[in-house]
């Protein structure tokens, strides 16, 4: 056999086939001539479902020359050419309306692939034939999806899913996102990443990053939990004050306004066995109007967030509540729970300061009175011990603090204290005699002053009563001489 090099660089076989050369041998051997050789070189490309990707191939020189993009069953997606009236062609493949490749940068020595709007199926092998070489990359494309969907109410299972090839060299997953950790759960291939009795706190950006023979691809979806933003609230607050219940949503006005929801408040009393009546609500036309109510509570604020004032706060008020808006598909809820703080003077059967609180107990609670910021006397609170008493207390001002471990949580008004005087018996026993000595010494005097006026009085009486009947004499015995 003889082989003779062509005109334009192949070679072809010459020569009569001699026994046991096949047919088959001879096409063989012409498929070898005729194909560009390969190269030891492959580019890996990650791509997201949606995205773009752009799938490189760079000839040896900086020109413009005839290039082939074909698919991994070699059919034909796009051509290039040098010269001619039509630069490229587009093959007739399922992605024939998706790919496209830049001319700017043919005269460079660059033939890029731009595959637009990817898929799960593109992923597979490409091919770049240029300057008679064969290049190949490799395409692989992921997808990170949620089910039921990108958005769930709160109290309700999420499951993220990422979709793609994963029996790969160096095929790594790894998962991110806002929340509490304990709540997920990771399947064995750590393609599936399964989230408990969402809250709106773990609503936001989730990541997964998949690494493949060490290039990584950041795959990311947004996640919104609806609900109440603050699931659960204590509010602490002294007798007589006002107090509000504020209960907001990450829903917006529009939102409610597609569902229409209905609303209930109930009111649990500490020491009750069964709570109050709801109060009913109903949303409608941007605006929460009450159907009945509660005593005392009222509807503060009918729009976004939903606020409920209580005043004057009463020591029958301490328990806990739960707002609840129902949905079509689902019910939000928000409990919260209001301590009630009192403090007293009391006279009766000797003085004595009070301070006790009242409602739902949590570790931590500390009750104490305060002498002008100098003296103090505490009580660790618990469900048995809610009571802080002062016997007899010194004077000055006194004030009653709650705390919960170092934070202040309430304080209450003053109670200003005048000073007892000490009883001391042998002064004020000398005082008393004193006082007594001279008490009687005055009403010796003033009797005898009075007994002595009297005597005058009497003796001067007499003796005009003695110069008048003098007088009377005097006449008759004048009388008696004419």
């Amino acid at each position: 056999m003889v082989w003779q090099t062509t005109g334009w660089g192949g070679r072809f076989l010459l020569g009569s086939m001699e026994g046991g050369t096949s047919f088959a041998t001879l096409l063989l051997a012409l498929q070898l001539v005729l194909l560009p050789a390969m190269t030891s070189e492959k580019e890996l490309i990650l791509g997201e479902a949606g995205d773009q990707a752009k799938l490189p191939c760079k000839a040896s020189k900086k020109e413009n020359m005839d290039f082939t993009w074909k698919q991994q069953d070699q059919i034909i997606i796009l051509r290039g050419f040098r010269k001619g009236s039509v630069p490229k062609v587009i093959g007739k493949t399922k992605k024939k309306d998706r790919v496209d490749s830049s001319r700017n940068e043919w005269d460079s020595g660059n033939f890029s692939l731009i595959i637009k709007k990817l898929e799960i199926a593109d992923s597979g092998a490409y091919f770049c034939e240029v300057e008679n070489r064969k290049q190949e990359v490799q395409l692989l494309v992921f997808k990170l999806t949620a089910n039921p969907s990108d958005y769930i109410f709160s109290g309700k299972n999420m499951t993220l899913t990422l979709h793609g090839s994963s029996n790969l060299p160096g095929f790594k997953v790894e998962w991110n996102g806002p929340g509490d950790k304990s709540k997920r759960i990771l399947s064995q291939d750590k393609k599936t990443l399964n989230l408990i009795h969402m809250e709106p706190k773990e609503g936001g950006i989730w990541y997964c990053d998949v690494t493949v023979n060490g290039k990584t691809l950041k795959l990311s979806i947004k996640v919104t939990v609806f609900g109440f933003t603050s699931p659960f609230q204590t509010i602490y607050k002294m007798t007589g004050k006002t107090v509000q219940f504020s209960f907001p949503l990450n829903l917006n006005e529009q939102e409610l306004n597609k569902e229409d929801p209905k609303g209930e408040l109930t009111w649990q009393v500490e020491g009750v066995a069964s709570p109050r009546q709801p109060a009913k609500y109903s949303w409608k036309d941007k605006t929460l109007t009450a159907e009945n109510g509660i005593p005392n509570f009222r509807l503060e604020n009918s729009n976004l967030p939903i606020t409920f004032t209580l005043s004057p706060v009463l020591p029958q008020h301490a328990g806990s509540g739960v707002f609840l808006l129902k949905f079509s598909s689902a019910d939000l809820k928000q409990k919260v729970n209001l301590v009630v703080m009192r403090a007293m003077s009391l006279e009766s059967p000797h003085k004595q300061l009070c301070c006790d609180v009242l409602g739902p107990i949590i570790p931590g609670l500390k009750l104490r009175w305060v002498l002008e910021n100098q003296t103090e006397i505490n009580l660790d609170v618990s469900e048995k011990q809610r009571e802080l008493k002062v016997n007899k207390p010194e004077s000055g001002t006194w004030e009653c603090q709650l705390f919960n471990q170092d934070e202040k949580l309430l304080n209450s008004d003053s109670f200003k204290l005048t000073a007892k005087q000490k009883w001391n018996l042998p002064i004020y026993l000398g005082i008393g005699l004193g006082a007594g000595a001279s008490l009687l010494l005055l009403f010796g005097l003033s009797t005898f002053c009075y007994v002595r006026r009297r005597h005058r009085l009497r003796r001067a009486e007499r003796m005009s009563q003695i110069r008048r009947l003098l007088s009377e004499k005097k006449t008759c015995q004048c009388s008696h001489h004419f």
